[in-house]
């Protein structure tokens, strides 16, 4: 029984450790990753060039890899940037705004799956070709996407916000008359 005890003991503080710095861990390394893939995009150095390309004929080259480069280091940065010390409710904005790039972002990378099929799928599918599970990564991102908008409370955006854009990024609306709050 007392290595039942023991057990369950050493189990309870690996879950409060990764309880503690779980999220941190999934900010930190999103935020690098969007800036690494940001930056090698803005120095011409992306291996994903062509896709883009393929996939988005009706967009100008090289300037839509350019673009895609510099959103990615922003939303990098917007990731990174609550981790140090500033304002919570700064954080908290800063956190739903890069958040809110990051979904558009990611919407942008999962369509070649429509737009270049030929370059995501290896035959049919679900055969990915590498192309293709750099693309089907992206779950994976949009998960971590998840769970970092999870931590970010109404109370964390600055109060100051005109009404509507307050209860756009996650404050409740107002009560209404009839109902009296607690």
């Amino acid at each position: 029984m007392r290595q039942v005890e023991h057990v369950l003991a050493i189990d309870e503080r690996m879950r409060r450790f990764m309880a503690r710095w779980g999220i941190l861990a999934v900010r930190l390394a999103l935020g690098i990753l969007y800036v690494w893939f940001g930056v090698l995009k803005l120095f011409d150095r992306s291996p994903i060039k062509a896709l883009i390309e393929e996939a988005y004929p009706f967009l100008p080259y090289p300037e839509t890899v350019y673009g895609l480069g510099a959103l990615e280091v922003l939303i990098g940065a917007g990731l990174l940037v609550p981790l140090l010390p500033i304002a919570s409710g700064t954080a908290g904005l800063l956190t739903r705004v890069t958040l809110g790039l990051l979904w558009i972002q990611l919407v942008g990378t999962v369509s070649p799956a429509l737009l270049a099929p030929g370059r995501i799928w290896d035959d049919y599918p679900p055969l990915l070709t590498l192309e293709g599970e750099f693309v089907a990564k992206n779950i994976v991102l949009a998960a971590a996407g998840l769970a970092i908008g999870a931590t970010v409370h109404p109370r964390d955006v600055p109060p100051a916000l005109p009404g509507t854009l307050r209860e756009a990024v996650g404050h409740e609306p107002p009560a209404s008359p009839a109902i009296k709050p607690p």
